[in-house]
């Protein structure tokens, strides 16, 4: 990012920014209803992000080997292991509006789009 791009962005507010950053954001039921991910919605951000996004729209296309790579809708062993240390991307709540709270909260530290973000790539 040029440092014009970056200077754009100083005078935009935190909770715009991370519109900009999590938006679209899909709000799905969890496929073991919280077994391990302890809540019964997830809010899966930015499919618009680079390596992130392209990260969460394989999970949620269920691409890839699903039964044994770590993601929240694969086989139990994939699922316990995504939910260890889930990316910034992702959040659980025990409603819709809980799910997106809790990704807004997860992700109160990040300066974006000073901070770059992409785990779980």
């Amino acid at each position: 990012m040029s440092r014009f791009d970056l200077d754009h962005w100083r005078g935009v507010s935190w909770e715009k920014r991370f519109e900009i950053w999590a938006y679209p954001v899909a709000i799905i039921s969890d496929r073991y209803g919280g077994v391990y991910s302890k809540g019964q919605w997830l809010a899966v951000a930015g499919f618009a992000r680079g390596k992130m996004g392209e990260a969460a729209l394989k999970m949620l296309n269920c691409e890839g080997d699903i039964e044994t790579e770590p993601n929240p809708w694969g086989g139990d062993t994939g699922a316990g292991d995504f939910w260890s240390d889930p990316p910034s991307w992702i959040a659980v709540g025990d409603t819709p509006d809980a799910a997106l709270a809790a990704l807004k909260a997860k992700n109160a530290n990040i300066n974006w789009p000073f901070d770059d973000q992409t785990d779980g790539a």
